[in-house]
């Protein structure tokens, strides 16, 4: 459940991806301990991150909570972010979705985009937020607003899921209902798989399948099976199994040339891939 993730955008988003990537030294942690004690916002969200991801300490997610809160008051948009995240979902302190809200609201006017990528999946699925068919589509609407800006931020998760509502032309469906919402969105292909395809260049598996069908059925692109079969066996790579299905399908449409050429397609990628992390 818990999910790692302008210049107070880019501290945010340092701050949760270092502890992502590192683990952190006794005499790090010991530090942390000191200048948190002292007041220091950002020593006192890493010391919360510590107890959060169990790195260098016992996961203890209520003193996670602690020091993360002392950190969010002063300001910390990465504190108020996990904040937000721990009241969602009910870690270390009694699940209020409404103060989840609250908190990531706080954190994605300071820019960091988890942030406002979380406020945005708040919205769609009503939750913290009044939901009722008169306060649907301004949530749509909000949520698209919050999905595109944190998708111009480079988050890849917000990329995929504008892809989606680009191609399908909605953003949120009422089932009890059967009602659907735009959000202000209006259906626009290409404009999806150009966030598909930004989303899946950074591995996300969700837009690698999804612009494996959009080659696959020539949407928003012209028809290659060559280019769907890649995508589609990256997106299965990266853990998507409803993807394999949609590969069946379309390697029946191809050669066993066209095969092997996508195969050596999606080598190439993933190879490309693991150079850049280096």
């Amino acid at each position: 459940m818990k999910r790692i993730l302008s210049f107070l955008c880019l501290l945010c988003l340092f701050d949760i991806q270092t502890f992502a990537e590192e683990y952190p030294s006794a005499k790090k942690i010991e530090d942390y301990c000191k200048l948190a004690e002292q007041g220091d916002a950002v020593a006192q969200f890493h010391l919360g991150e510590c107890y959060y991801t169990g790195k260098g300490v016992l996961n203890d997610d209520i003193e996670a909570v602690k020091w993360f809160r002392k950190s969010a008051e002063q300001g910390n948009a990465a504190a108020q972010f996990r904040l937000g995240y721990c009241y969602e979902y009910g870690l270390g302190v009694a699940k209020d979705p409404i103060e989840g809200v609250k908190w990531f609201r706080k954190s994605a006017e300071k820019g960091c985009a988890e942030a406002r990528y979380e406020l945005a999946y708040c919205y769609m699925l009503g939750i913290g937020v009044k939901r009722d068919t008169v306060e649907a589509e301004k949530n749509a609407t909000e949520a698209v607003k919050l999905y595109h800006r944190a998708a111009e931020q480079g988050d890849a998760e917000a990329q995929s899921k504008l892809g989606y509502f680009y191609v399908s032309g909605v953003v949120m469906i009422d089932l009890d209902r059967f009602l659907f919402y735009s959000g202000g969105l209006r259906q626009d292909v290409v404009e999806g798989v150009k966030w598909y395809r930004k989303a899946a260049d950074q591995g996300n598996s969700a837009a690698q399948a999804g612009l494996g069908e959009c080659y696959a059925d020539g949407n928003g692109v012209t028809k290659d099976v060559v280019k769907a079969y890649m995508w589609f066996k990256l997106a299965i790579v990266a853990g998507n199994k409803s993807a394999e299905e949609n590969l069946r399908k379309v390697a029946k449409e191809m050669t066993p040339e066209q095969i092997a050429e996508a195969q050596q397609m999606s080598r190439e990628w993933k190879l490309k891939k693991e150079a850049t992390r280096h």
